[in-house]
Formats: structure tokens, sequence, C-alpha cells
């Protein structure tokens, strides 16, 4: 049997132990002292969500239908604001300024769409209207705070349509986010 030296287990258990010791907090001296603060930031997420349609039905008595279920998600790590809105007539229809067809005169087959966007509740919210080819009346911004649902409610005014459509895009609405800085 072989009789192991514990003297240098026990001396390093010293040192370890005098390490330590070393490592208490000291007094400062009188006057002012300098700390400084780190801040680690990671990439923050950003994350919209808006409707992938807004959908419009012209029922057989010509009513216009539309969509009460529309939202603006904001599911960013901060407040975000949208900083523009373009609407547009595509595949051959134009946009006009909203309220200005008259449904009960207008040509049947015109390829004109009026859109009127509400952010928020009908009553209070931010309206957003066309106002004539490729235009419309937004200035300034939308701010949705962290973890908002905006409610997205619209309405529009087609002429009748002799052909029966289902889901024909005739108008692009392109919002543009930024944060809210």
């Amino acid at each position: 049997m072989t009789k192991t030296n514990s003297k240098p287990k026990f001396l390093s258990l010293l040192l370890a132990l005098a390490m330590l010791l070393s490592a208490m907090p000291v007094m400062a001296a009188e006057g002012e002292q300098i700390i400084p603060v780190d801040l680690t930031v990671e990439e923050p997420i950003f994350s919209v969500t808006v409707p992938i349609a807004l959908p419009i039905t012209i029922a057989e008595d010509g009513e216009i239908i539309t969509s009460d279920t529309a939202a603006v998600i904001n599911d960013s790590a901060g407040p975000v604001v949208i900083t523009d809105i373009q609407t547009k007539g595509i595949n051959g229809w134009e946009t006009v300024a909203f309220g200005s067809i008259d449904m009960a005169s207008a040509k049947v087959n015109t390829k004109n769409v009026s859109l009127q966007l509400i952010f928020g509740d009908k009553d209070t919210g931010t309206t957003v209207s066309t106002t004539g080819e490729d235009t419309n009346d937004f200035a300034g911004f939308i701010r949705l705070a962290k973890a908002e649902t905006l409610p997205l409610l619209y309405d529009a005014e087609v002429p009748a349509q002799t052909t029966a459509y289902e889901s024909a895009q005739i108008a692009e609405v392109i919002f543009t986010f930024g944060w809210d800085e």
C-alpha cells in the first residue's frame, strides 16, 4: 500500500481559500466612485400581421358587403407605426374618390372602386379614403402599442357588374411599417 502525500492537497486548498477571501468587497475611499453600466441588446423582433385580403361582395340586390373581422396586429418587441398607406387599382380597375360613385346612376361594368379604411373604432378611429386614381388622404402615422390588435373596418363602392366574380383582385392596399422611434 502506497502512502500519498496530503501536503500538496492542503496547500492547494489553502491557496483557493486565500483567493476567495481576497475577493471580499473593499470599502470605497471618501469621494465619488464611477461604476460603468453595460447594456447588451439583441436584435428585437419586428412582426406585424395584416389581413391577406379585404374581401368585397356585391350582393344580387347591389348591396356592398365587406368583412368586419379584419385587423392589424403588432407582435413586435415594442410599439410600431404605420408610416404610409398606398391604394391602387389593379387588373384594369381604377381607384376613385370615396363617395364619388352614385350606385343608382353609375354605368354597369365600370371598373372603378373606392375604398375607405377605418383603423380602430368606427366613430373615433383614423379614417383613410381613396381620393382619386391611386391616391388617398393618409397623412401622418398610426401607432400600435406592443401586442395591440387594431380593428380594420372598411367600406367600398363598386358599380354593378354583369359578370359574376369570385375573389377577383381589383385593388391593392400597401402598408409601410416602422418602429415608433
